[in-house]
Formats: structure tokens, sequence, C-alpha cells
């Protein structure tokens, strides 16, 4: 008779914890498992070209590797003296917390033969020719 209580008691703790487990994790689920950063590929309208079109978007619940990968190309890409015939940008990519609706980073991209230019307000960087072409199959690139 004590043992069977002794059994009842242990297996009643064992389902509580294990009820108090799963309903953290639903929660923490539901709470949490949101996207923290959106990318926006976007290019110009044809007939006003000061505005842009979104054409394609992702984020990094559904691609983590890629949204970090294009974080890492523009921080550490090589920053330098733009050319002054860049004329008109190819894509412009803004990196956005969509939960806060908050941009974190915008740029305009110029694809080149060798590799590419991307534009911060007033600071350019260069990317490699390797980093270029992996930028444009990650953004779905249409020339």
């Amino acid at each position: 008779m004590i043992k069977m209580k002794r059994f009842y008691f242990v297996l009643s703790i064992v389902a509580a914890v294990g009820l108090v487990f799963t309903g953290g994790f639903a929660v923490a689920k539901t709470m949490y498992d949101k996207p923290v950063r959106e990318v926006l590929v976007g290019y110009s309208h044809e007939e006003r070209k000061d505005e842009m079109v979104i054409k394609h978007s992702f984020t990094d619940r559904e691609d983590l590797n890629t949204v970090d990968n294009l974080q890492q190309i523009m921080m550490f890409s090589e920053v330098r003296e733009a050319p002054s015939n860049l004329g008109e940008r190819d894509v412009m990519i803004t990196v956005r917390n969509p939960q806060h609706h908050v941009s974190l980073t915008t740029t305009s991209v110029w694809f080149e033969g060798d590799g590419a230019w991307l534009g911060f307000d007033d600071k350019y960087r260069w990317i490699s020719q390797e980093d270029a072409a992996w930028l444009k199959k990650a953004i779905l690139f249409e020339e």
C-alpha cells in the first residue's frame, strides 16, 4: 500500500514537472519564434527612379545563414573611395527588424565585372568578385 502511494506520488511529480516544461516551451515558441532580421531587396521604379519596388524578401527564420553571411559581407568589406561614375544603382538592400519596424542598415549596390560597390550613406565599400557572385545568388538578382 505504501509502495503504491509512493509510486503515484513520484509519478504525479514527474507529470507536473513535464507539464511545466512543456508549457514553458510552448509559450517561448509562440512568443519568441518570430524573425529578428528581415532582408528587403528593392529595385528602382521604372518611371520614378527615386522610389524603390521591393521584389524579394527573406528573414533569419527562413534562412539564417544567408542573412548572417550578407551582414558579414557588408561589415567586413573594404572601405574605398568610390569612383565618380557609378551611375544608377543596380539594387538596394535593407536589413531591418520586423518586430520593431526599425531599419538596421540600407545599402545601394552597383555590380561590376570584378566585384561590387556597396554604398552606405556617404561611405562606399568594395566587395570581391566571389562575394558579389554570392550576393547576386542570395538576393535573386535580376539583371
